[in-house]
C-alpha cells in the first residue's frame, strides 16, 4: 500500500485545493497523538488546516502541538458589543436564510450549546467571522461535544461536515448518534469492528457512508530493534488504567507466571482512576516485585521502553459500561518496534494482530494470558525476532501513513467539488 513519488505529488495537488475548518472539544492533549499525526501529514500535503477547540486542556503534553498554536481558535463567543452582535447576525441571516439560521439555533438548543438564545447570537457573530477565511469542509474528532459544533456551524458556515468516531463515542457515549451519522457527508472510524457495530445498531443504509481508515501513525518514526538476547526479560503494557485495558487481568497473569518460576519485570505506564484497585491487586497477588505502575510518561520515554521490551501486552476487554478499545495506537508502535506482542481478542484488535505478529488470547482469561505470555519468553531468540518482523511489516503495509491520509484527502476533496 506504500505510495511513490507521483502519488505524493497527487496529494499535494488535491491538498492545496483544500482549506479544512478541523472541530475539536478539547485540544491538545495526551491521548490524540493520532489526531495531531493526521493533521501533520494532511499539512504536509499542502492542505490548509485550522483548529477550532472548545476549550483547553488543563495540561497539554504534545510537544507537535506547539508548531500548531498559531492554527487554534479556543472557544467560538464574540465578545463584541450588542451592535457588533446583532450586526453580524443580520449579515449572517441574509447570507444562509432565515432557515438555516433557525435550523442551527434549533441544533444549539437540542444539544446544549451555549445556553441561550444570547450566546446562540454570539456564536453566529464568530462563525459569521469564520465565514471570512474560506473554509472549504469541516471535520470533528469524536462523535460528541465536537460533532454536535460541527452540526450547529455547517448551516451557519454553508460548508458540509464529516466526523471521526473512535470507541467511547461510539459505545459508552452515543448521544444522538443516528441523527449524527445521518446528518454527516460522511463518517470516518478507526476499524472495520466499529463499522460493522455502526451498521448493525444504526441502519444498513449507512454502509456507503462509513469508511474505514485507520489511525495515522508515521511508523518510520519507531524504528526496528532487535530482540534482547539477554537474561532480563521486560513486559510492558501501555494505556490509562482503566477497566477496559483490562490490567486486573493482566495482573493475575503476572502470578501465574511468578508461579511458574518466571523472572520478570512488568511495567504498566499510563495513570487513571484505577489505580488504587490495581495497587490493592498487586499486593494481594503478591507480585509487587515484578509489577510496577510507572504513571504517565512522555513519548520518548516510551519509545525506550519499547526498545527493552521483551514482550508487549495489551489486555483488554470491553467495560461494564460498554468502553473498548477502538484501534490502539501503542499496539501499532509495538509492532512498527518489531516487539512481539500478545493481546486479547477483542474488538477491532484482530485486524491488526494477525499473519505471525503477536498471540491473541480471549479476554477475561488470566491463564490464557499468562499461558501466550510464556509461549513468548521461552522461545528461542530468532522465533521472537521472526515475530516482531511480521508486525512491522503489517504495519509498514496497512497503516501506511501516507496512503492512508491520501483516502481522507480523497473524501475531503470529493465533497468540497460537490459544493463547488
Amino acid at each position: 500500500m506504500a505510495k511513490g513519488n507521483s502519488a505524493v505529488n497527487d496529494m499535494h495537488k488535491v491538498g492545496g485545493r483544500l482549506k479544512l475548518l478541523y472541530v475539536m472539544d478539547s485540544f491538545p492533549s495526551l491521548y490524540q497523538g493520532t489526531v495531531l499525526s493526521e493533521i501533520d501529514e494532511l499539512r504536509a500535503s499542502g492542505c490548509s488546516i485550522h483548529i477550532l477547540a472548545r476549550r483547553r486542556p488543563p495540561d497539554p503534553h504534545h510537544a507537535a502541538a506547539k508548531a500548531l498554536a498559531g492554527s487554534i481558535t479556543y472557544g467560538l463567543d464574540l465578545q463584541g458589543g450588542r451592535l457588533e452582535v446583532l450586526t453580524a447576525n443580520l449579515a449572517l441571516t441574509s447570507k444562509i436564510g432565515l432557515k438555516a439560521y433557525r435550523d442551527a439555533w434549533a441544533l444549539a438548543q437540542k444539544f446544549g450549546v451555549m445556553g441561550s438564545f444570547k450566546g446562540f447570537m454570539r456564536m453566529a457573530a464568530a462563525a459569521h467571522k469564520l465565514r471570512q477565511r474560506g473554509f472549504t469542509h469541516l471535520h470533528a474528532h469524536w462523535a460528541h461535544k465536537a460533532t454536535e459544533l460541527a452540526m450547529i456551524l455547517s448551516p451557519l458556515l454553508g460548508l458540509p461536515f464529516s466526523f471521526t468516531c473512535h470507541a467511547v463515542d461510539i459505545f459508552v457515549s452515543p448521544r444522538h448518534l443516528g441523527q449524527k451519522l445521518r446528518a454527516a457527508r460522511f463518517v470516518v472510524t478507526v476499524s472495520d469492528y466499529n463499522k460493522r457495530y455502526l451498521i448493525e445498531h444504526y441502519g444498513s443504509d449507512l454502509e456507503g457512508k462509513i469508511h474505514v481508515i485507520y489511525p495515522l501513525v508515521d511508523v518510520q518514526q519507531f524504528s526496528p530493534r532487535l530482540p534482547s538476547q539477554g537474561d532480563e526479560t521486560n513486559i510492558l503494557s501501555v494505556g490509562r488504567l482503566v477497566e477496559k485495558k483490562g490490567y486486573l487481568d493482566a495482573i493475575e497473569a503476572a502470578r501465574h507466571l511468578q508461579e511458574r518460576g518466571h523472572r520478570f519485570v512488568w511495567r504498566f505506564v499510563g495513570e487513571g482512576p484505577d489505580r488504587p484497585r490495581l495497587e490493592t491487586a498487586i499486593e494481594e497477588h503478591g507480585v509487587g516485585q515484578q509489577v510496577r505502575l510507572m504513571g504517565k510518561m512522555p513519548q520518548e520515554k516510551v519509545k525506550a521502553l519499547l526498545d527493552q521490551a521483551t514482550v508487549f501486552v495489551l489486555s483488554s476487554v470491553v467495560a461494564k459500561d460498554g468502553d473498548r478499545e477502538g484501534m490502539p495506537r501503542v499496539l501499532i508502535e509495538a509492532m512498527a518496534k518489531e516487539v512481539p506482542v500478545v493481546a486479547t481478542d477483542t474488538v477491532g484488535i484482530g485486524e491488526l494482530v494477525k499473519d505471525g505478529s503477536g498471540l491473541l488470547v480471549p479476554p477475561h482469561d488470566s491463564v490464557a494470558l499468562a499461558d501466550a505470555i510464556e509461549q513468548i519468553l521461552t522461545s528461542d531468540w530468532e522465533s521472537r525476532r521472526a515475530m516482531g518482523r511480521n508486525g512491522r511489516r503489517i504495519v509498514e503495509q496497512e497503516f501506511d501513513l501516507h496512503y492512508l491520509a491520501g483516502r481522507l484527502l480523497s473524501l475531503f476533496e470529493a465533497q468540497s467539488n460537490e459544493c463547488r
